[in-house]
């Protein structure tokens, strides 16, 4: 099964607020017959939900190496807030 919206990365929005967390949501996921997981952490322009790219990274790579270990897939992405200047996100 694959899950391609989760709030996941921890500390960045509204979904997981901690690596311990995010660790168990990651076993969970597996145990339910997850194996690829799309990381979608809020984008929202002037919001506190505007987390450079860099450092969601960051965070992303510190997981890359448990999850492979676990057996899961997982990538980057973002739940992009549509507004006036959203074509300005994407150049």
């Amino acid at each position: 099964m694959k899950d391609l919206h989760s709030h996941f990365l921890p500390g960045v929005d509204d979904g997981s607020h901690s690596m311990k967390t995010t660790l168990l949501m990651l076993k969970n996921a597996k145990e339910h017959g997850v194996c690829d997981i799309m990381f979608t952490p809020h984008y929202i322009i002037d919001s506190k939900y505007e987390s450079p790219k860099n450092e969601n990274a960051k965070i992303f790579e510190e997981l890359k190496s448990v999850a492979d270990y676990m057996g899961i897939n997982i990538y980057l992405g973002n739940e992009v807030y549509c507004n006036a200047s959203i074509l300005d996100v994407y150049n």
